[in-house]
């Protein structure tokens, strides 16, 4: 237990600075050219949500080192972590595939060749993918977390729509009012809009749905290591 949070300790340092310094690269600071504008992507919006949880992991597991604490859940808020790391995963699988238009989609070269787009589409994902599926224990994840990892994307598509909304009534605007054009309202019509966000929202359930499965097995698989393992001690003790 404790080497494995010391590995936790060390990865997490590591991203966190990696993932700070990509999103600040992101943000436009640098360069004179910051706008919240950004956060209207949901693969920006799934970074910058997951790395504040992901600073907080961080600083969790460095603090119960430090106090000793002997039994720890290994993150702040496991369903928190859970709804992030779906997040994550469903912004790696549709921004990298269908919905980058700018830079091209992750089969075309231009897309590999643009480091700061490539960093939060792919590279960090990765990496806080790896830290939930490896580093975080999942003896714990219950039956109501597929149901509430469903409020964010609710959240964001709702936040889109109601903001679109009114941009769409303002004459003077100039500005992005969708941010990609499959959920454009003044393209597509309200009706096809709400139908391909139920869709998204239906495959993102999906997505809850089998991750919660995976964890149940894997729960079962460890739980059936661990009485192996107790009752092969308990006869040698014999």
């Amino acid at each position: 237990m404790l080497k494995k949070r010391i590995v936790q300790i060390i990865y997490r340092a590591i991203v966190v600075l990696i993932g700070g310094y990509f999103l600040i690269a992101n943000s436009g600071i640098g360069n004179g050219t910051f706008t919240f504008m950004k956060i209207i992507y949901f693969p920006y919006f799934a970074n910058v949500v997951y790395y504040i949880y992901f600073v907080l992991d961080f600083l969790y597991a460095l603090v119960d080192y430090l106090c000793g604490t002997k039994k720890s859940r290994e993150s702040v808020c496991l369903i928190a972590k859970f709804s992030g790391a779906l997040m994550i995963l469903f912004s790696f699988i549709f921004a990298n595939a269908f919905l980058i238009e700018e830079y091209g989609s992750m089969f075309e070269a231009i897309y590999w060749e643009e480091t700061r787009t490539f960093s939060y589409h792919f590279i960090m994902p990765i990496l806080y993918l790896l830290d939930y599926w490896f580093l975080t224990d999942h003896m714990e994840i219950k039956r109501h977390y597929p149901f509430i990892a469903m409020v964010i994307p609710l959240l964001y598509f709702s936040l889109i729509m109601i903001r679109g909304g009114f941009l769409l009534q303002d004459p003077t605007y100039e500005g992005i009012v969708y941010p990609y054009e499959i959920i454009d309202v003044s393209i597509h019509g309200t009706a096809l809009v709400l139908v391909r966000i139920f869709l998204l929202l239906a495959v993102y359930s999906g997505g809850a749905a089998l991750s919660y499965f995976w964890n149940r097995f894997v729960k079962k698989i460890r739980v059936m290591y661990r009485l192996k393992k107790a009752t092969t001690n308990s006869k040698k003790k014999n």
